[in-house]
């Protein structure tokens, strides 16, 4: 299993409304190390965002352009907190600037997808390890300057 900097496998959640589609990126994923979960309908999506168990979401949009862009917008403006990436899974054509102005992260292809996902997941699943480490880094060293400045205010009371 791929380990992220907190010795977990990282949890893929997959939304598709096909199932062949579905098992097709759970088989591709999972055998490359990671922990897959999906769901098939929207109210799947809500539910994984409020477990808050989702290092990166794989979103199968739907040949309507229409209602996959406002499913991106949607579950962006839920899970800009928890730093969850989208990727899109779309049709060829798709406007890959509308996906992304959406939310996407990326966009593929899902003639392509199959063979660009998972060097995409890692790269994607690597900066966000990386970000995430560096930004607790920032705010663990935050704490520490607080803790300091505080004892130091109690050292000059107490003199």
């Amino acid at each position: 299993m791929k380990k992220d900097a907190d010795n977990h496998a990282a949890r893929i959640w997959i939304y598709s409304p096909e199932p062949a589609q579905t098992q097709e990126f759970r088989d591709i994923l999972g055998d490359s190390g990671w922990d897959v979960a999906f769901g098939r309908c929207e109210a799947d999506i809500w539910r994984a965002l409020d477990a808050r168990a989702v290092d990166l979401m794989l979103l199968d949009l739907r040949d309507d352009e229409l209602a996959g862009l406002e499913i991106l917008r949607r579950i962006r403006s839920l899970s800009d907190e928890q730093g969850i990436p989208l990727v899109a899974v779309a049709p060829a054509g798709v406007d890959v600037q509308a996906h992304l102005d959406a939310g996407a992260i990326d966009v593929v292809d899902k003639v392509t997808a199959a063979n660009d996902m998972v060097p995409r997941i890692r790269a994607i699943l690597g900066f966000k390890r990386r970000y995430e480490e560096h930004h607790l880094g920032r705010s663990e060293l935050a704490a520490v300057l607080l803790l300091s400045q505080q004892r130091i205010e109690d050292l000059e009371m107490d003199n």
